[in-house]
């Protein structure tokens, strides 16, 4: 019986052979791995449809198995780096680069303000001179 198999990394899709008749149990797919591709059982998992199979699963021979491999976790520690960093970086007070209720922005709305301080007339073409 063939069942395609699918392993990240590996550039073609195999056709894995298991000796069955017409379904598969894990271990003979497991054991067809480990044959094929020297993987430990506890290197990778397979899902079959988006799910996990179970030690008792059965895979028929119409149906695709994925492996996945393990990822190895790290120790933690990702907070205190980020709590250590968070000293580092510093606030900005720059608001200019908002807008405000109207949709414009605060840079352009207190030029605006000190342009006509300045005695220039401020129209929609540009400036004038008042």
């Amino acid at each position: 019986m063939k069942i395609s198999i699918s392993i990240p990394g590996v550039a073609e899709s195999s056709s894995l052979l298991v000796n069955a008749d017409s379904t598969a149990d894990l271990s003979s797919i497991q054991k067809s791995l480990f044959e094929l591709f020297f993987l430990q059982s506890n290197e990778y998992f397979l899902t079959q449809n988006g799910h996990k199979l179970a030690d008792d699963s059965v895979v028929s021979e119409a149906s695709t198995v994925y492996v996945q491999f393990r990822q190895v976790g790290g120790k933690g520690g990702f907070g205190s780096l980020l709590r250590s960093f968070g000293g580092q970086i510093e606030k900005s007070t720059n608001k200019n680069a908002c807008r405000d209720l109207s949709g414009r922005r605060i840079r352009d709305v207190e030029n605006e303000k000190v342009m006509k301080g300045r005695g220039v007339e401020v129209g929609i073409s540009g400036f004038r001179l008042a």
